[in-house]
């Protein structure tokens, strides 16, 4: 398994991409206008990617070996490698908006962060279940955790960065699927869709994250995976506007 370095030649500009696994170009790309640069070999089961801000790194959790690569883009090789443990490897990985910390998942109970400028494990959140996914608000003070439990509810988890200690957390409808997450530009709300949950079936939950509280439930549908934000100044009236895609190809806005 290895990642694909890709640079695509658009308008006079040069954009390099790092992928794991398939790839979807857009069709309006020419074929002309990609060119495969290089390989580099990152363990057996490679789960996800993240880029520093700068794209001269990239961060690649390996399920099968439980470790993170880090690559260095430019030179199209392996920097450094980290061991996380975890008795399901590590996958998932996510960014801080500002570079500083990259967040990786290694279920079955804990949260790994590595600080970009040293590349070493700085911080390890443990949690009584594996966490599903993460974001962060837009000045990387904060990273919310979405935790899914064997238990009537999963938890809605809120971080400080600077301590790396979750300071609250919540219930959250339960979900069987791994569900879309989003916060909000001004970081006031988290939603998150809650597929074949039982309170309420299939619905946008959004949480005050200020205060951490569940402030509505919407119904969308028949199995919620995702959800996206629009790119107006919605956040500036107090109503929410978001589209969420649900099985059978629907999409919902509210």
């Amino acid at each position: 398994h290895v990642v694909c370095c890709i640079k695509i030649m658009m308008k006079m500009r040069e954009v390099v991409l790092v992928v794991v696994g398939l790839l979807l170009i857009p069709t309006a790309l020419m074929a002309q206008d990609i060119a495969v640069e290089g390989t580099v070999k990152v363990g057996s089961s490679p789960r996800g990617i993240a880029m520093t801000p700068d794209g001269s790194k990239s961060y690649v959790p390996d399920i099968g070996t439980g470790s993170i690569y880090v690559v260095d883009n430019l030179t199209q090789s392996v920097r450094k490698i980290l061991a996380v443990g975890g008795g399901r490897g590590a996958r998932n990985p996510a960014i801080s908006p500002d570079g500083r910390y990259v967040v990786v998942l290694a279920p079955p109970d804990a949260v790994v962060i590595i600080d970009t400028a040293t590349d070493n494990i700085v911080g390890k959140i443990f949690v009584p279940m594996p966490p599903s996914n993460v974001t962060f608000s837009t000045d990387g003070t904060t990273m919310l955790m979405y935790i899914l439990t064997a238990t009537s509810y999963n938890y809605l988890s809120k971080i400080d960065m600077a301590t790396f200690a979750i300071v609250a957390q919540i219930p959250m409808p339960k979900t069987i699927l791994t569900n879309g997450f989003v916060l909000t530009p001004d970081n006031r709300y988290a939603l998150s869709t809650s597929a074949w949950s039982s309170d309420p079936v299939n619905s946008l939950t959004i949480v005050d994250v200020q205060t951490m509280q569940m402030v509505a439930q919407v119904p969308v549908g028949r199995t919620p995976v995702s959800v996206a934000l629009s790119s107006s100044s919605w956040w500036r009236v107090p109503y929410l506007r978001a589209t969420c895609a649900a099985a059978g190809s629907s999409l919902y806005e509210g």
